[in-house]
């Protein structure tokens, strides 16, 4: 077969398949430890590129577990007519904002 100036030739792929008796990676488990994320340093995580997939994790369970990441939350669907309609949607139905005291006699 020919190839294209600047362009390299290869070969016929061959691909062997293994019984998994003989695959030697067949049952092979690899560890968070050595799988990397590779992309653009996300801000809102804190993850960046080469950061292992443990600390990913351990960096997304940081922020979605912090105080203020849930109040942040609750603010913006109250502050939100839309989105505290739908939440409230959601839930059947939400407490009302305002409520009236009454003094019994």
């Amino acid at each position: 077969m020919a190839c294209l100036p600047g362009m390299p030739c290869f070969g016929p792929l061959v691909r062997v398949v293994y019984p998994t008796t003989c695959d030697p990676y067949a049952n092979r488990i690899v560890s968070s430890d050595f799988v990397e994320y590779n992309g653009d340093n996300l801000s809102c995580t804190g993850i960046q590129n080469c950061d292992t997939l443990t600390v990913a994790l351990q960096k997304i369970d940081n922020k979605i577990c912090s105080d203020a990441f849930v109040a942040q939350i609750i603010q913006t669907i109250t502050n939100d007519p839309v989105l505290l309609a739908y939440f409230c949607q959601l839930v059947n139905g939400c407490i009302p904002t305002t409520t009236t005291t009454t003094t019994i006699p």
